[in-house]
């Protein structure tokens, strides 16, 4: 659970957190029901419905990422199985696994709409539980953090904003690099073809690890970066980095 109030060390920043506790209370299922129905109407919601039945019921589908077997991740809200999602999620929260009692920071409000959290998090339009509206580049915490994870949310830094600014991403990640811990790990996705600055930069980064998956005949698979058809959409990157 996420404390009522926490312990960020943020100082002028600590006004803007909501309360967990307030949040939990006006995030029930209606509401997010209600935000799908009226933004989307009944006929979307109804063949979501379906849909996630029919996809939660039958067998998960599997996918190997770094060596190892994970099941697709399947939810109903944002629907998980339509997108990159279905990879992000399981192979983030085995991560989150792997640092348990380590000082973690979330880049994007996107775990706790899939399963509560136990980490900070920083967005800067998102007004949720427990979640600092900051920008990134802005954020100067008086710690450190073991992991940074980012899901999908990098790509977005300056590029929607009034002045688009597809170059903000890379200050963001140079930025976030500096927050990490001896040793720390800066973990982060981000589908290519969308913020095409950010894309070269990341691909062609020597010490930017990374790893390319995309569906191929429904089922999720890891390509050699060769492969990857540049510009193009659907495909999904995983990158990380170690600070030494």
């Amino acid at each position: 659970m996420i404390p009522n109030k926490l312990n960020l060390g943020c100082g002028k920043y600590m006004e803007k957190v909501i309360p967990y506790k307030k949040y939990k209370e006006e995030n029930k299922l209606f509401r997010k029901t209600f935000k799908i129905l009226k933004g989307q109407g009944l006929k979307r919601l109804v063949l979501d419905g379906i849909d996630f039945v029919w996809h939660y019921i039958i067998p998960r589908k599997k996918f190997v990422y770094g060596g190892k077997v994970y099941k697709s991740f399947v939810h109903w809200y944002n629907p998980t199985w339509r997108g990159d999602r279905e990879v992000e999620i399981p192979i983030i929260l085995d991560l989150i696994k792997e640092y348990k009692n380590k000082n973690i920071l979330e880049v994007g409000n996107v775990l706790q709409w899939y399963t509560p959290i136990h980490h900070e998090v920083v967005d800067k339009y998102e007004i949720a539980g427990g979640v600092i509206n900051q920008d990134i580049i802005n954020f100067k915490p008086k710690k450190k953090y073991d992991l940074i994870i980012s899901i999908s949310t990098l790509e977005h830094v300056g590029y929607e904003e009034e002045e688009k600014d597809g170059g903000k991403a890379i200050t963001a990640i140079k930025h976030l690099s500096e927050l990490l811990n001896k040793n720390g790990l800066l973990f982060f996705t981000i589908p290519l073809g969308y913020n095409l600055i950010l894309d070269k930069f990341v691909l062609n980064h020597p010490k930017i690890h990374k790893k390319i998956m995309t569906k191929i005949n429904n089922i999720w698979v890891q390509i050699p970066i060769e492969e990857y058809t540049k510009n193009k959409r659907g495909f999904c990157l995983f990158g990380y980095l170690i600070k030494n």
